[in-house]
Protein backbone atom coordinates (compact mmCIF):
# COMPACT_ATOMS: atom_id res chain seq x y z
CA UNK A 1 0.00 0.00 0.00
CA UNK A 2 2.56 2.34 1.02
CA UNK A 3 4.44 1.55 -2.37
CA UNK A 4 1.09 2.37 -4.39
CA UNK A 5 1.00 5.71 -2.29
CA UNK A 6 4.26 6.61 -2.94
CA UNK A 7 3.65 6.50 -6.03
CA UNK A 8 1.07 8.12 -6.48
CA UNK A 9 2.58 11.52 -4.55
CA UNK A 10 0.58 10.82 -1.32
CA UNK A 11 2.88 9.57 1.21
CA UNK A 12 1.05 11.41 3.81
CA UNK A 13 -1.90 8.70 3.81
CA UNK A 14 1.04 6.08 4.30
CA UNK A 15 0.16 4.17 7.54
CA UNK A 16 -3.58 4.98 7.40
CA UNK A 17 -4.85 2.22 5.22
CA UNK A 18 -4.03 -1.06 7.37
CA UNK A 19 -5.88 0.80 10.68
CA UNK A 20 -8.32 1.69 8.24
CA UNK A 21 -9.62 -1.47 6.75
CA UNK A 22 -9.48 -3.42 10.21
CA UNK A 23 -11.44 -1.25 11.46
CA UNK A 24 -13.71 -1.49 8.46
CA UNK A 25 -14.10 -4.80 9.49
CA UNK A 26 -14.54 -4.68 12.95
CA UNK A 27 -17.60 -2.30 12.32
CA UNK A 28 -19.01 -5.17 9.81
CA UNK A 29 -18.49 -7.48 12.57
CA UNK A 30 -20.72 -5.16 14.90
CA UNK A 31 -23.21 -5.41 12.41
CA UNK A 32 -23.48 -9.15 11.93
CA UNK A 33 -23.05 -10.39 15.46
CA UNK A 34 -24.91 -7.16 17.76
CA UNK A 35 -27.53 -6.57 15.72
CA UNK A 36 -30.78 -7.95 15.42
CA UNK A 37 -29.92 -10.42 12.98
CA UNK A 38 -27.82 -12.46 15.40
CA UNK A 39 -29.88 -11.98 17.85
CA UNK A 40 -31.77 -14.84 18.67
CA UNK A 41 -29.04 -16.50 18.60
CA UNK A 42 -27.18 -14.79 20.95
CA UNK A 43 -29.83 -15.01 23.83
CA UNK A 44 -29.67 -18.70 23.03
CA UNK A 45 -26.26 -19.14 23.99
CA UNK A 46 -24.67 -18.59 20.55
CA UNK A 47 -20.95 -17.46 20.54
CA UNK A 48 -19.53 -15.14 18.23
CA UNK A 49 -17.14 -15.55 16.07
CA UNK A 50 -14.47 -13.57 16.99
CA UNK A 51 -12.42 -10.77 15.10
CA UNK A 52 -8.39 -11.83 15.17
CA UNK A 53 -5.72 -9.67 14.10
CA UNK A 54 -3.50 -11.88 12.78
CA UNK A 55 0.96 -11.13 12.95
CA UNK A 56 0.52 -7.56 14.10
CA UNK A 57 4.24 -7.15 13.76
CA UNK A 58 5.68 -3.71 12.42
CA UNK A 59 7.88 -4.08 9.01
CA UNK A 60 8.07 -0.34 8.83
CA UNK A 61 10.21 1.19 11.11
CA UNK A 62 9.39 4.14 10.61
CA UNK A 63 6.09 3.19 12.43
CA UNK A 64 5.78 2.93 16.22
CA UNK A 65 5.93 -0.97 17.24
CA UNK A 66 2.78 -1.14 19.10
CA UNK A 67 0.24 0.69 16.26
CA UNK A 68 -1.59 -2.87 15.17
CA UNK A 69 -2.07 -2.95 19.15
CA UNK A 70 -2.63 -0.06 20.60
CA UNK A 71 -4.86 1.19 17.24
CA UNK A 72 -6.75 -2.48 17.44
CA UNK A 73 -8.62 -2.77 20.66
CA UNK A 74 -12.08 -3.64 21.15
CA UNK A 75 -14.46 -6.04 22.91
CA UNK A 76 -14.27 -9.67 21.86
CA UNK A 77 -10.83 -9.26 19.61
CA UNK A 78 -7.50 -11.37 19.62
CA UNK A 79 -4.50 -10.22 18.64
CA UNK A 80 -1.49 -12.70 17.57
CA UNK A 81 1.64 -10.72 18.18
CA UNK A 82 4.83 -11.72 17.50
CA UNK A 83 7.31 -11.85 20.72
CA UNK A 84 8.97 -8.79 19.37
CA UNK A 85 6.13 -6.92 19.60
CA UNK A 86 4.66 -7.99 23.00
CA UNK A 87 7.84 -7.32 24.38
CA UNK A 88 7.20 -3.91 22.70
CA UNK A 89 3.59 -3.43 24.13
CA UNK A 90 4.16 -4.70 27.71
CA UNK A 91 7.25 -1.48 27.39
CA UNK A 92 5.73 1.31 26.18
CA UNK A 93 2.08 0.14 25.15
CA UNK A 94 -0.80 2.40 25.49
CA UNK A 95 -4.06 0.25 25.79
CA UNK A 96 -6.99 2.62 25.25
CA UNK A 97 -10.71 0.94 25.00
CA UNK A 98 -12.60 1.20 21.71
CA UNK A 99 -9.66 2.34 19.02
CA UNK A 100 -11.02 -0.56 16.78
CA UNK A 101 -14.08 1.11 16.98
CA UNK A 102 -13.24 4.25 15.49
CA UNK A 103 -14.84 5.05 12.44
CA UNK A 104 -12.97 4.18 9.12
CA UNK A 105 -14.92 6.22 6.60
CA UNK A 106 -12.35 9.63 6.49
CA UNK A 107 -9.26 7.61 5.98
CA UNK A 108 -10.62 4.97 3.31
CA UNK A 109 -12.47 8.02 1.18
CA UNK A 110 -9.06 9.66 1.13
CA UNK A 111 -7.58 6.69 0.11
CA UNK A 112 -10.44 6.28 -2.87
CA UNK A 113 -9.81 9.76 -3.80
CA UNK A 114 -6.04 9.09 -4.14
CA UNK A 115 -6.63 6.56 -6.48
CA UNK A 116 -6.15 3.70 -3.90
CA UNK A 117 -8.83 0.59 -4.79
CA UNK A 118 -8.76 -0.90 -1.70
CA UNK A 119 -10.30 -4.00 -3.16
CA UNK A 120 -7.56 -4.64 -5.40
CA UNK A 121 -5.22 -4.42 -2.57
CA UNK A 122 -6.81 -6.96 -0.31
CA UNK A 123 -7.18 -9.50 -2.86
CA UNK A 124 -3.74 -8.84 -4.10
CA UNK A 125 -2.77 -9.14 -0.27
CA UNK A 126 -5.38 -12.39 0.01
CA UNK A 127 -3.71 -14.22 -3.27
CA UNK A 128 0.00 -13.58 -1.69
CA UNK A 129 -0.81 -14.82 1.63
CA UNK A 130 -2.58 -17.97 0.18
CA UNK A 131 0.75 -18.77 -1.70
CA UNK A 132 2.67 -18.07 1.14
CA UNK A 133 1.12 -21.26 3.16
CA UNK A 134 1.54 -23.67 -0.20
CA UNK A 135 4.69 -24.34 0.40
CA UNK A 136 4.25 -25.47 4.45
CA UNK A 137 0.95 -27.28 3.54
CA UNK A 138 3.18 -28.88 1.19
CA UNK A 139 5.87 -29.96 3.77
CA UNK A 140 2.96 -31.09 6.17
CA UNK A 141 1.15 -33.30 3.93
CA UNK A 142 5.00 -34.61 2.56
CA UNK A 143 5.80 -35.36 6.55
CA UNK A 144 2.48 -37.02 6.68
CA UNK A 145 3.39 -39.62 3.92
CA UNK A 146 6.80 -40.38 4.99
CA UNK A 147 5.23 -41.29 8.14
CA UNK A 148 2.89 -43.21 6.69
CA UNK A 149 5.60 -45.16 4.25
CA UNK A 150 7.95 -45.45 7.34
CA UNK A 151 5.17 -47.90 9.06
CA UNK A 152 4.55 -49.59 5.59
CA UNK A 153 8.36 -49.92 4.84
CA UNK A 154 9.87 -50.62 8.24
CA UNK A 155 11.95 -47.72 7.57
CA UNK A 156 13.92 -46.30 10.90
CA UNK A 157 12.17 -43.03 12.23
CA UNK A 158 15.72 -41.02 11.62
CA UNK A 159 15.32 -41.39 7.79
CA UNK A 160 12.64 -40.01 5.09
CA UNK A 161 12.49 -41.09 2.04
CA UNK A 162 10.05 -40.68 -0.41
CA UNK A 163 9.39 -43.99 -2.82
CA UNK A 164 6.67 -44.62 -5.49
CA UNK A 165 3.55 -45.94 -4.12
CA UNK A 166 3.77 -49.56 -5.74
CA UNK A 167 7.46 -49.52 -5.14
CA UNK A 168 7.22 -49.20 -1.55
CA UNK A 169 4.96 -52.41 -0.99
CA UNK A 170 8.05 -54.46 -2.85
CA UNK A 171 10.56 -52.92 -0.71
CA UNK A 172 8.49 -53.29 2.37
CA UNK A 173 8.31 -57.22 1.43
CA UNK A 174 12.20 -56.73 1.34
CA UNK A 175 12.90 -55.42 4.26
CA UNK A 176 10.20 -58.29 5.72
CA UNK A 177 12.09 -61.22 4.60
CA UNK A 178 15.51 -59.59 5.46
CA UNK A 179 14.14 -59.65 8.78
CA UNK A 180 12.97 -63.48 8.48
CA UNK A 181 16.51 -64.53 7.57
CA UNK A 182 18.23 -62.69 9.93
CA UNK A 183 20.69 -60.51 7.22
CA UNK A 184 22.27 -57.68 10.13
CA UNK A 185 22.65 -60.59 12.00
CA UNK A 186 24.53 -62.32 9.37
CA UNK A 187 26.43 -59.70 8.48
CA UNK A 188 28.18 -59.41 11.77
CA UNK A 189 28.58 -62.65 12.29
CA UNK A 190 30.49 -62.33 8.48
CA UNK A 191 28.06 -64.99 7.06
CA UNK A 192 30.08 -65.40 3.34
CA UNK A 193 26.78 -66.90 1.99
CA UNK A 194 25.40 -63.03 1.87
CA UNK A 195 28.36 -62.88 -0.81
CA UNK A 196 27.93 -65.67 -2.77
CA UNK A 197 29.78 -67.66 -0.46
CA UNK A 198 30.93 -70.04 1.23
CA UNK A 199 33.79 -71.79 -0.49
CA UNK A 200 34.96 -68.14 -2.67
CA UNK A 201 38.04 -66.88 -2.48
CA UNK A 202 38.55 -63.41 -1.23
CA UNK A 203 34.87 -63.12 0.67
CA UNK A 204 35.64 -64.76 3.92
CA UNK A 205 39.37 -63.02 4.32
CA UNK A 206 38.10 -59.63 3.08
CA UNK A 207 35.77 -58.79 5.78
CA UNK A 208 38.05 -56.94 8.30
CA UNK A 209 36.49 -53.69 7.39
CA UNK A 210 33.69 -54.61 9.56
CA UNK A 211 35.24 -53.77 12.79
CA UNK A 212 38.86 -52.09 12.01
CA UNK A 213 37.64 -48.59 13.40
CA UNK A 214 37.58 -49.88 16.53
CA UNK A 215 41.41 -51.25 16.12
CA UNK A 216 42.39 -48.14 14.79
CA UNK A 217 41.32 -46.15 17.30
CA UNK A 218 44.00 -47.62 19.78
CA UNK A 219 46.66 -46.64 16.87
CA UNK A 220 45.57 -42.88 16.25
CA UNK A 221 47.88 -41.46 18.49
CA UNK A 222 50.54 -42.79 16.71
CA UNK A 223 49.89 -41.97 13.16
CA UNK A 224 49.29 -38.15 14.66
CA UNK A 225 52.70 -38.54 16.36
CA UNK A 226 54.30 -40.03 13.24
CA UNK A 227 52.96 -36.97 11.19
CA UNK A 228 53.55 -34.31 13.10
CA UNK A 229 57.46 -35.69 13.16
CA UNK A 230 57.35 -35.73 9.42
CA UNK A 231 56.35 -31.96 9.50
CA UNK A 232 59.16 -31.20 11.91
CA UNK A 233 61.93 -32.41 9.59
CA UNK A 234 61.02 -30.08 7.28
CA UNK A 235 58.54 -32.17 4.93
CA UNK A 236 56.11 -30.08 3.45
CA UNK A 237 54.53 -32.19 0.66
CA UNK A 238 53.20 -36.00 0.34
CA UNK A 239 53.21 -37.73 -2.97
CA UNK A 240 50.76 -41.14 -2.69
CA UNK A 241 52.25 -43.94 -4.61
CA UNK A 242 48.99 -46.46 -5.60
CA UNK A 243 46.64 -47.72 -7.61
CA UNK A 244 43.14 -48.38 -7.12
CA UNK A 245 41.75 -48.90 -4.14
CA UNK A 246 45.12 -47.75 -1.50
CA UNK A 247 44.63 -44.08 -3.48
CA UNK A 248 41.03 -43.57 -3.28
CA UNK A 249 40.22 -42.45 0.19
CA UNK A 250 43.42 -40.61 0.50
CA UNK A 251 42.16 -38.63 -2.21
CA UNK A 252 38.89 -37.57 -0.83
CA UNK A 253 40.18 -36.92 2.43
CA UNK A 254 42.16 -34.47 0.73
CA UNK A 255 39.83 -32.75 -1.71
CA UNK A 256 37.45 -32.79 1.62
CA UNK A 257 39.79 -31.08 4.42
CA UNK A 258 42.56 -29.84 2.51
CA UNK A 259 45.44 -28.46 3.72
CA UNK A 260 45.96 -27.85 7.53
CA UNK A 261 48.73 -25.35 9.16
CA UNK A 262 51.66 -27.19 10.00
CA UNK A 263 50.80 -30.41 8.07
CA UNK A 264 52.15 -31.73 4.71
CA UNK A 265 49.79 -31.13 1.23
CA UNK A 266 48.70 -34.23 -0.54
CA UNK A 267 49.39 -35.61 -3.80
CA UNK A 268 47.73 -38.70 -5.30
CA UNK A 269 49.59 -39.94 -8.48
CA UNK A 270 48.16 -43.26 -9.48
CA UNK A 271 48.53 -43.07 -13.15
CA UNK A 272 51.87 -44.20 -14.97
CA UNK A 273 51.27 -41.44 -17.63
CA UNK A 274 54.27 -39.67 -18.42
CA UNK A 275 52.62 -35.83 -18.24
CA UNK A 276 50.69 -36.59 -14.91
CA UNK A 277 54.26 -38.14 -13.70
CA UNK A 278 56.26 -34.88 -15.09
CA UNK A 279 53.52 -32.91 -13.34
CA UNK A 280 53.64 -33.81 -9.58
CA UNK A 281 57.62 -33.87 -9.71
CA UNK A 282 57.71 -30.39 -11.00
CA UNK A 283 54.74 -29.21 -8.46
CA UNK A 284 56.82 -30.65 -5.44
CA UNK A 285 60.24 -29.86 -4.15
CA UNK A 286 61.62 -33.11 -3.83
CA UNK A 287 63.98 -32.28 -1.13
CA UNK A 288 61.11 -31.90 1.37
CA UNK A 289 58.77 -34.62 0.29
CA UNK A 290 57.59 -37.87 1.92
CA UNK A 291 56.30 -40.73 -0.77
CA UNK A 292 54.00 -42.94 0.80
CA UNK A 293 54.36 -46.37 -1.54
CA UNK A 294 50.80 -47.91 -0.66
CA UNK A 295 50.05 -51.26 -2.16
CA UNK A 296 48.31 -53.98 -0.43
CA UNK A 297 50.13 -57.33 -2.14
CA UNK A 298 53.42 -55.14 -2.58
CA UNK A 299 53.69 -56.04 -6.06
CA UNK A 300 51.78 -53.66 -8.31
CA UNK A 301 54.17 -53.11 -10.95
CA UNK A 302 52.70 -49.77 -11.34
CA UNK A 303 53.31 -48.76 -7.99
CA UNK A 304 56.71 -50.21 -8.08
CA UNK A 305 58.02 -48.28 -11.10
CA UNK A 306 56.85 -44.75 -9.74
CA UNK A 307 58.50 -46.13 -6.49
CA UNK A 308 61.56 -46.48 -8.76
CA UNK A 309 61.75 -43.48 -10.58
CA UNK A 310 61.09 -41.27 -7.52
CA UNK A 311 63.67 -42.96 -5.66
CA UNK A 312 66.13 -42.56 -8.60
CA UNK A 313 65.34 -38.78 -7.75
CA UNK A 314 65.66 -39.06 -4.64
CA UNK A 315 67.93 -41.71 -3.23
CA UNK A 316 67.21 -41.31 0.65
CA UNK A 317 64.77 -44.05 2.14
CA UNK A 318 64.15 -41.44 4.75
CA UNK A 319 61.58 -39.74 1.78
CA UNK A 320 59.81 -43.36 1.98
CA UNK A 321 57.30 -44.65 3.67
CA UNK A 322 55.33 -48.35 2.59
CA UNK A 323 51.89 -49.37 3.77
CA UNK A 324 51.18 -52.58 2.61
CA UNK A 325 49.65 -56.37 3.90
CA UNK A 326 52.13 -57.92 6.18
CA UNK A 327 54.96 -60.34 4.90
CA UNK A 328 54.23 -58.72 1.60
CA UNK A 329 57.41 -57.83 -0.95
CA UNK A 330 56.77 -54.22 -0.36
CA UNK A 331 58.25 -54.69 3.30
CA UNK A 332 61.79 -56.57 2.47
CA UNK A 333 62.21 -53.48 0.05
CA UNK A 334 61.69 -50.95 2.27
CA UNK A 335 64.09 -52.65 4.87
CA UNK A 336 66.95 -52.96 1.75
CA UNK A 337 66.00 -48.67 1.05
CA UNK A 338 65.66 -47.62 4.71
CA UNK A 339 62.33 -46.15 4.39
CA UNK A 340 61.65 -43.84 7.33
CA UNK A 341 58.28 -46.11 8.52
CA UNK A 342 56.64 -49.04 7.25
CA UNK A 343 53.35 -49.50 8.44
CA UNK A 344 51.21 -53.26 8.04
CA UNK A 345 47.53 -53.38 7.38
CA UNK A 346 44.84 -55.67 8.21
CA UNK A 347 45.11 -58.07 5.50
CA UNK A 348 41.85 -59.13 6.09
CA UNK A 349 40.61 -55.77 4.01
CA UNK A 350 39.82 -55.27 0.19
CA UNK A 351 41.32 -51.89 -1.49
CA UNK A 352 38.00 -50.44 -2.30
CA UNK A 353 36.84 -50.97 1.62
CA UNK A 354 40.53 -49.56 3.54
CA UNK A 355 39.62 -46.08 3.87
CA UNK A 356 39.25 -46.19 8.07
CA UNK A 357 42.36 -48.70 7.86
CA UNK A 358 46.11 -47.50 7.37
CA UNK A 359 45.57 -47.08 3.52
CA UNK A 360 43.14 -44.26 4.56
CA UNK A 361 44.16 -43.07 7.54
CA UNK A 362 48.19 -42.72 6.97
CA UNK A 363 47.74 -39.89 4.68
CA UNK A 364 44.98 -38.47 6.55
CA UNK A 365 47.18 -38.08 9.59
CA UNK A 366 49.62 -36.44 7.30
CA UNK A 367 47.41 -33.77 5.91
CA UNK A 368 46.35 -33.12 9.60
CA UNK A 369 42.79 -34.61 8.62
CA UNK A 370 40.92 -35.12 12.43
CA UNK A 371 41.49 -39.02 12.25
CA UNK A 372 40.03 -39.28 16.12
CA UNK A 373 37.19 -37.62 14.85
CA UNK A 374 36.83 -39.89 11.76
CA UNK A 375 37.16 -42.89 14.02
CA UNK A 376 35.04 -41.84 16.73
CA UNK A 377 31.88 -40.71 14.51
CA UNK A 378 32.70 -44.42 12.20
CA UNK A 379 32.46 -46.30 15.73
CA UNK A 380 28.91 -44.53 16.41
CA UNK A 381 27.73 -45.41 12.76
CA UNK A 382 28.97 -49.14 13.60
CA UNK A 383 26.89 -49.09 16.97
CA UNK A 384 24.05 -47.83 15.37
CA UNK A 385 24.14 -50.27 12.06
CA UNK A 386 24.47 -53.55 14.87
CA UNK A 387 20.58 -53.48 15.87
CA UNK A 388 19.53 -57.05 14.27
CA UNK A 389 15.96 -57.57 14.84
CA UNK A 390 13.90 -54.95 13.10
CA UNK A 391 15.11 -52.44 10.64
CA UNK A 392 13.58 -49.54 12.58
CA UNK A 393 16.11 -49.23 14.49
CA UNK A 394 19.53 -50.10 11.71
CA UNK A 395 19.82 -47.48 9.07
CA UNK A 396 22.11 -49.27 7.62
CA UNK A 397 20.47 -52.27 7.24
CA UNK A 398 17.32 -50.18 5.24
CA UNK A 399 18.96 -48.49 3.19
CA UNK A 400 20.68 -51.36 1.66
CA UNK A 401 17.86 -53.03 0.45
CA UNK A 402 15.81 -50.26 -0.06
CA UNK A 403 18.82 -49.64 -2.68
CA UNK A 404 18.86 -52.93 -3.70
CA UNK A 405 15.34 -53.47 -4.31
CA UNK A 406 14.58 -50.66 -6.31
CA UNK A 407 17.53 -51.64 -8.22
CA UNK A 408 16.06 -54.82 -8.99
CA UNK A 409 12.90 -52.91 -10.30
CA UNK A 410 14.73 -50.74 -12.76
CA UNK A 411 15.92 -48.03 -10.48
CA UNK A 412 19.21 -48.55 -10.70
CA UNK A 413 20.91 -45.56 -11.84
CA UNK A 414 21.75 -44.11 -8.52
CA UNK A 415 22.28 -40.62 -9.04
CA UNK A 416 24.85 -38.25 -6.41
CA UNK A 417 24.31 -34.73 -6.31
CA UNK A 418 27.15 -33.70 -4.05
CA UNK A 419 27.90 -30.26 -2.84
CA UNK A 420 31.29 -28.54 -1.54
CA UNK A 421 33.42 -29.68 1.04
CA UNK A 422 32.54 -33.28 -0.03
CA UNK A 423 32.11 -32.92 -3.67
CA UNK A 424 34.77 -35.75 -4.30
CA UNK A 425 32.39 -38.43 -2.53
CA UNK A 426 30.73 -38.87 -5.59
CA UNK A 427 34.40 -40.10 -7.49
CA UNK A 428 34.47 -42.13 -4.14
CA UNK A 429 31.26 -44.23 -4.04
CA UNK A 430 31.64 -44.96 -7.66
CA UNK A 431 33.82 -47.42 -7.53
CA UNK A 432 32.53 -49.02 -4.33
CA UNK A 433 28.63 -49.62 -5.36
CA UNK A 434 30.20 -50.31 -9.23
CA UNK A 435 32.70 -52.69 -8.71
CA UNK A 436 30.59 -54.53 -5.94
CA UNK A 437 27.67 -55.26 -7.86
CA UNK A 438 26.97 -56.46 -11.82
CA UNK A 439 28.92 -59.85 -11.01
CA UNK A 440 26.24 -61.83 -11.75
CA UNK A 441 24.55 -59.47 -14.69
CA UNK A 442 22.82 -57.32 -12.42
CA UNK A 443 23.94 -54.66 -10.26
CA UNK A 444 23.29 -50.43 -9.44
CA UNK A 445 24.83 -47.63 -11.59
CA UNK A 446 26.20 -44.96 -9.83
CA UNK A 447 26.06 -41.80 -11.94
CA UNK A 448 28.62 -38.78 -10.54
CA UNK A 449 29.68 -35.33 -11.66
CA UNK A 450 26.81 -35.16 -14.23
CA UNK A 451 25.27 -31.73 -14.88
CA UNK A 452 21.85 -31.46 -13.47
CA UNK A 453 18.43 -31.32 -15.70
CA UNK A 454 14.96 -30.47 -15.51
CA UNK A 455 13.32 -33.09 -13.58
CA UNK A 456 11.41 -33.92 -16.90
CA UNK A 457 14.35 -35.00 -18.47
CA UNK A 458 15.16 -37.72 -16.43
CA UNK A 459 13.90 -41.18 -17.19
CA UNK A 460 12.06 -43.63 -14.53
CA UNK A 461 15.12 -45.43 -13.85
CA UNK A 462 16.64 -42.78 -11.61
CA UNK A 463 17.36 -43.20 -7.53
CA UNK A 464 18.70 -38.85 -6.65
CA UNK A 465 20.79 -38.51 -3.61
CA UNK A 466 21.94 -35.06 -2.70
CA UNK A 467 24.87 -34.64 -0.52
CA UNK A 468 25.74 -30.77 0.98
CA UNK A 469 27.13 -29.40 3.69
CA UNK A 470 25.12 -27.15 6.24
CA UNK A 471 27.54 -25.83 8.45
CA UNK A 472 30.10 -24.98 5.88
CA UNK A 473 32.39 -26.78 8.38
CA UNK A 474 33.96 -23.63 10.97
CA UNK A 475 36.73 -25.79 12.05
CA UNK A 476 38.46 -28.24 9.97
CA UNK A 477 38.99 -31.08 13.16
CA UNK A 478 35.06 -31.47 13.60
CA UNK A 479 33.55 -33.82 10.78
CA UNK A 480 30.95 -31.72 9.16
CA UNK A 481 27.28 -31.74 9.41
CA UNK A 482 25.78 -31.84 6.06
CA UNK A 483 22.17 -31.21 5.49
CA UNK A 484 20.09 -32.40 2.68
CA UNK A 485 17.89 -30.00 1.05
CA UNK A 486 14.96 -32.21 -1.18
CA UNK A 487 12.32 -31.27 -3.21
CA UNK A 488 9.34 -32.81 -2.88
CA UNK A 489 9.66 -34.77 0.42
CA UNK A 490 10.44 -33.48 4.45
CA UNK A 491 14.21 -32.49 4.88
CA UNK A 492 16.17 -35.24 6.38
CA UNK A 493 19.64 -35.71 8.65
CA UNK A 494 22.11 -38.60 8.43
CA UNK A 495 25.15 -39.89 9.65
CA UNK A 496 26.38 -42.22 6.88
CA UNK A 497 29.97 -42.68 6.93
CA UNK A 498 29.52 -46.47 7.22
CA UNK A 499 26.17 -47.27 6.49
CA UNK A 500 26.29 -49.99 3.97
CA UNK A 501 24.35 -53.36 3.88
CA UNK A 502 24.16 -56.25 1.60
CA UNK A 503 22.02 -54.81 -1.51
CA UNK A 504 18.84 -56.73 -1.72
CA UNK A 505 19.41 -58.81 -5.18
CA UNK A 506 22.51 -56.36 -6.89
CA UNK A 507 24.86 -59.73 -6.58
CA UNK A 508 27.12 -57.04 -4.02
CA UNK A 509 30.36 -58.56 -3.18
CA UNK A 510 32.74 -56.30 -0.92
CA UNK A 511 35.39 -58.25 -1.87
CA UNK A 512 35.04 -59.32 -5.67
CA UNK A 513 38.10 -57.33 -7.35
CA UNK A 514 37.45 -56.42 -11.13
CA UNK A 515 40.05 -58.29 -13.15
CA UNK A 516 39.21 -58.07 -16.69
CA UNK A 517 36.09 -55.25 -18.46
CA UNK A 518 33.58 -58.43 -18.79
CA UNK A 519 34.11 -58.65 -15.44
CA UNK A 520 32.53 -55.72 -14.40
CA UNK A 521 31.35 -54.26 -17.82
CA UNK A 522 27.27 -54.23 -15.99
CA UNK A 523 28.54 -52.12 -13.14
CA UNK A 524 31.59 -50.31 -14.02
CA UNK A 525 29.88 -47.48 -16.69
CA UNK A 526 29.96 -44.41 -15.25
CA UNK A 527 28.56 -40.74 -16.51
CA UNK A 528 31.93 -39.50 -14.23
CA UNK A 529 35.40 -39.27 -16.06
CA UNK A 530 36.79 -40.69 -13.36
CA UNK A 531 36.92 -43.65 -11.57
CA UNK A 532 37.28 -43.31 -7.64
CA UNK A 533 36.02 -44.94 -4.59
CA UNK A 534 32.42 -44.82 -2.13
CA UNK A 535 32.08 -44.20 1.09
CA UNK A 536 33.54 -46.99 3.36
CA UNK A 537 30.72 -49.61 4.54
CA UNK A 538 29.12 -50.23 7.92
CA UNK A 539 31.58 -51.74 10.27
CA UNK A 540 30.74 -54.50 13.31
CA UNK A 541 29.37 -54.18 16.63
CA UNK A 542 30.36 -57.74 18.28
CA UNK A 543 29.83 -56.64 21.19
CA UNK A 544 26.39 -55.26 22.25
CA UNK A 545 27.94 -53.42 25.71
CA UNK A 546 30.42 -51.17 23.43
CA UNK A 547 27.18 -49.73 21.88
CA UNK A 548 26.68 -47.86 25.84
CA UNK A 549 30.34 -46.04 25.29
CA UNK A 550 30.41 -41.99 26.08
CA UNK A 551 30.84 -40.58 22.55
CA UNK A 552 32.71 -37.27 22.14
CA UNK A 553 30.60 -34.28 22.06
CA UNK A 554 33.22 -32.60 19.79
CA UNK A 555 32.28 -34.95 16.87
CA UNK A 556 28.45 -34.97 17.20
CA UNK A 557 27.95 -33.49 14.13
CA UNK A 558 29.31 -35.14 11.39
CA UNK A 559 26.16 -36.07 9.19
CA UNK A 560 26.34 -36.89 5.62
CA UNK A 561 23.19 -36.85 3.84
CA UNK A 562 21.03 -38.76 0.84
CA UNK A 563 17.97 -36.71 -1.07
CA UNK A 564 16.66 -37.39 -4.58
CA UNK A 565 14.02 -35.34 -5.89
CA UNK A 566 12.78 -36.47 -9.23
CA UNK A 567 9.31 -36.53 -11.13
CA UNK A 568 9.83 -38.80 -14.01
CA UNK A 569 11.82 -41.30 -10.98
CA UNK A 570 12.10 -42.79 -7.29
CA UNK A 571 12.77 -40.00 -4.88
CA UNK A 572 14.60 -40.64 -1.93
CA UNK A 573 15.96 -38.68 1.29
CA UNK A 574 17.46 -39.69 3.79
CA UNK A 575 18.69 -37.92 6.83
CA UNK A 576 19.70 -39.91 10.39
CA UNK A 577 19.91 -36.51 12.51
CA UNK A 578 21.93 -37.87 16.26
CA UNK A 579 21.20 -35.75 19.26
CA UNK A 580 21.42 -37.18 22.37
CA UNK A 581 19.32 -38.82 24.77
CA UNK A 582 19.36 -39.57 28.49
CA UNK A 583 18.91 -43.21 27.96
CA UNK A 584 20.89 -43.73 24.82
CA UNK A 585 23.49 -40.65 25.17
CA UNK A 586 22.79 -40.75 21.30
CA UNK A 587 18.89 -40.83 19.46
CA UNK A 588 17.90 -41.09 15.97
CA UNK A 589 15.20 -38.05 15.32
CA UNK A 590 12.98 -37.51 12.41
CA UNK A 591 13.63 -34.25 10.78
CA UNK A 592 11.17 -32.82 8.53
CA UNK A 593 11.07 -29.46 7.28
Amino acid sequence: MDKRLEALGRSDLAGTAALANARAAYARYEEIFLGERFAALRAAGARVQRPLWASTGVKNPAYPETMYVDGLVAPDTVNTMPLKTLLAVAERGTIVPGTAQLDATPELSALAEAGIDIDDVTATLLDQGIAAFVAPMDKLLAGIESARQMVLTGRPAAIAAVIDGELSSVVAARVGRAVQERIARRVWAKDESLWGGPGIAEIGDRLGWLTISDAMQERADELVEFARGCAADGLTDAVLLGMGGSSLAPEVLWRTFGATDGALALHVLDSTDPAAILAVQETVDLDHTLFVVSTKSGGTIETLSLFAHFHSLVPDGSHFIAITDPGSSLLELAREHGFRASFENDPNIGGRYSALSLFGLVPAALIGAPVHALLERAVVAEQECAHFEQTQTNPGLWLGLAVGELARHGRDKLTFVVGDPTASFGLWVEQLVAESTGKHGRGILPVADEPLLEPESYGADRVFVHLRDGERVKRRHRCPDRRARPGRASDVHADGQRQRGPRAGCSSSPSSQPRSPAGSSRSTRSISPTSRRPRTPPSECSARARCRRRISPTTRHCAPCWTGDCRAATSLSWVISRRRSSSTRRSLRCAPR
